[in-house]
């Protein structure tokens, strides 16, 4: 009964399942609660969203695609209830195909819609005795073809894309000729009228070395700047 009431009380009050499995993790809505008695855990399977279960392990993901079709990374729904096409929610796509079981993809962070990405870090956990699969493949015979698994490792349990993150690098490309755009080009370029290259170059200067960002945080955020 106290198991069951604390599960209650992180899921907001909302009706849950609870199944029994060894050496899981327990997850409920959002974030992962971890609630154990002996050598067994508790799998909150809530909404049918996602859960995780059995003895698991951990695998890195670097993934790259093309923004353009999609609305950012992080899954998200419409007012209608109906899901809109992301990153996160093909990947998730993919693995719940080959695993027959819905699983959590997270990412090293978000992005808005349009944006490209040459290295997104990611982790998943799935079933250990799925590890011999060559997953790359597997995967990427599954994905659309914007997005693609560039590489795929196997890390250790307490490893998290998104709080071991060191660092991101954004590039940006600029057209500056107005008579015209490469096709090939049109999807990565933003198209500006003539720059003064030297006037931007000294104004780079003011941002060089280490600098607090705070200012340009979200309200709420709960990084440490």
């Amino acid at each position: 009964a106290y198991l069951l009431c604390s599960l209650k009380y992180f899921c907001g009050g909302k009706h849950i399942i609870l199944k029994q499995y060894p050496l899981a993790t327990a997850a409920c809505n959002a974030f992962t609660v971890g609630v154990g008695l002996g050598s067994w855990v508790f799998v909150v399977d809530y909404k049918k969203r996602w859960f995780v279960v059995g003895d698991v392990v951990r695998l890195k993901l670097l993934v790259a695609y093309k923004g353009t079709r999609f609305k950012g990374w992080q899954i998200q729904s419409r007012p209608d209830g109906k899901d809109v096409r992301t990153v996160q929610g093909c990947l998730e796509q993919a693995f719940e195909k080959i695993l027959r079981e819905p699983v959590r993809v997270h990412g090293s962070g978000r992005t808005d819609s349009g944006v490209h990405a040459l290295g997104q870090v990611a982790h998943v956990d799935i079933p250990s005795d799925r590890l011999s699969v060559d997953w790359q493949r597997a995967l990427n015979g599954l994905l659309p073809g914007d997005v693609s698994i560039v590489e795929v490792e196997q890390v250790a349990d307490d490893f998290h894309a998104r709080f071991h993150s060191k660092g991101k690098i954004y590039t940006y490309h600029l057209w500056e000729c107005k008579r015209y755009v490469l096709p090939q080009r049109s999807h990565y370029v933003w198209s500006v009228p003539p720059l003064d290259h030297d006037a931007m170059q000294q104004a780079a200067q003011i941002l060089m070395g280490t600098h607090d960002f705070a200012a340009f945080q979200n309200v709420g955020t709960d990084v440490n700047s």
